[in-house]
C-alpha cells in the first residue's frame, strides 16, 4: 500500500518546489518601476486589469477621464493593463506623477525570451489626451495606444 503511494509522495514534493509561474515571469517587479512614478501609497488607481480580462472600451475611456483629472490635480495616478505574453508577462499604461505630468509605459519581464534577461521598462512622457482606446481586427479587443502625430517638415 505504502509503495503504491510513493510516487505520488514524489509528485506532490515536486509540484511543491516548483516556483510559482507569477514568481518566475516576474508579475511583482512591476511594482518598483511604478512606484517610481505614482509613489507607492498615496496614488489614485484609475484601473488596473488583470490578465485575464479584457477591458472593454467604457472601462478605458473611463480610466482615461480619470488620470486626465488627476494629472489636472497634480496628483500621481495610474492605469495599469497586465497581459501575458509568449513568454513573458507585459503590462502598459498610463501614470501620472505629483508635478502633473503623464506618462505612457510599456513593461516587458523578459524581453530576451527567457528568464535569465533583465525586464524592460520604458516611459514616454504625453499629454494623456494623446492617448486614445484603439481596437484591434478582432471585435471586442481593446488597448490604449499613443496617437500618431504628423511630421511637420
Amino acid at each position: 500500500m505504502f509503495a503504491a503511494s510513493v510516487p505520488y509522495i514524489c509528485l506532490a514534493v515536486i509540484l511543491l518546489s516548483i516556483p510559482r509561474v507569477e514568481a518566475v515571469q516576474g508579475v511583482k517587479s512591476l511594482e518598483p518601476f511604478l512606484d517610481r512614478v505614482t509613489g507607492r501609497d498615496s496614488f489614485v488607481s484609475c484601473g488596473e486589469y488583470a490578465r485575464t480580462t479584457n477591458p472593454s472600451k467604457e472601462s478605458l475611456l473611463k480610466s482615461l477621464a480619470c488620470a486626465e483629472d488627476s494629472v489636472k490635480q497634480r496628483t500621481p495616478s495610474r492605469i495599469v493593463v497586465h497581459m501575458q505574453g509568449i513568454d513573458s508577462v507585459v503590462a502598459y499604461g498610463v501614470l501620472s506623477d505629483a508635478t502633473g505630468q503623464a506618462f505612457f509605459f510599456q513593461y516587458d519581464s523578459a524581453p530576451c525570451g527567457g528568464p535569465g534577461g533583465a525586464e524592460k521598462f520604458e516611459k514616454k512622457p504625453c499629454r494623456v489626451s494623446d492617448v486614445e482606446v484603439s481596437v484591434l481586427q478582432q471585435p471586442n479587443f481593446y488597448w490604449l495606444t499613443l496617437k500618431r502625430r504628423p511630421i511637420n517638415r
